[in-house]
């Protein structure tokens, strides 16, 4: 009985604007979004990678975002050691009406790219990484009180990299030159309040190389979509 009232409460609802799919506050009141999201993980050994961005609704349905992203603040990087820096922007598309309810689908598409710079006691690396991305997510927007909405959503993420650079460790140089095919999940279930959202996060690469979790917080702000 509660499953069957759970589920005629996300159909019931009118259908959502905009990147409910990836689990932020939809842009129906406000058509721009802040975000900012810390990721742990063992990607490049014990890391914690941090996401800073942007989103604008083009559209009810269409809306394009750019992020920074790191393993450490904007300027922020040490002296003596690797750092992890690059960018990623994305274009999506929003499927939503009245049959799906506060169902939403969207497919993605963008490009990322990202530099491992720096010198340690060991040695120093000059890298370059190049990514195209196609992706799909999904989510939904239940009302659970006043202005208050669950925002459950799982993303997934082809990612296609193109690596170039030296490497130079212990007196000997290595160029790179590789490519490399994976895919990334992302899975949250986040609490939207007025403005603010507030995510919980599991990101995993599907291969095994990395998993990690985290937190996501964005701010909605601007003039209606409508």
């Amino acid at each position: 009985m509660i499953r069957r009232m759970a589920v005629v409460a996300l159909l019931s609802a009118a259908p959502c604007h905009a990147q409910i799919c990836r689990g932020h506050r939809s842009f129906e009141k406000h058509r721009a979004r802040a975000m900012v999201q810390f990721v742990g993980s063992n990607k490049t050994g014990t890391s914690t990678d941090i996401v800073m961005g942007l989103a604008y609704g083009l559209s009810r349905n269409v809306f394009v975002s750019g992020d920074y992203v790191a393993d450490h603040p904007p300027f922020g990087g040490g002296d003596d050691a690797i750092a992890h820096t690059g960018g990623e922007g994305l274009a999506g598309v929003q499927i939503a009406d009245d049959r799906m309810g506060t169902f939403a689908v969207c497919p993605l598409l963008g490009y990322g790219f990202s530099n491992a710079d720096g010198t340690t006691l060991l040695g120093t690396s000059d890298v370059q990484t190049r990514s195209s991305i196609v992706g799909l997510a999904l989510g939904a927007a239940p009302p659970v009180g006043p202005d208050v909405r669950l925002l459950p959503s799982i993303e997934f993420q082809f990612r296609s990299d193109r690596s170039e650079g030296t490497t130079t460790f212990s007196g000997a140089t290595t160029s790179i030159d590789s490519r490399d095919q994976y895919l990334v999940t992302t899975i949250g279930l986040g609490l939207a309040f007025d403005r603010f959202t507030v995510t919980p996060l599991y990101r995993r690469r599907l291969d095994e190389r990395w998993t990690g979790w985290g937190l996501r917080v964005s701010f909605n702000f601007g003039p209606s979509i409508d």
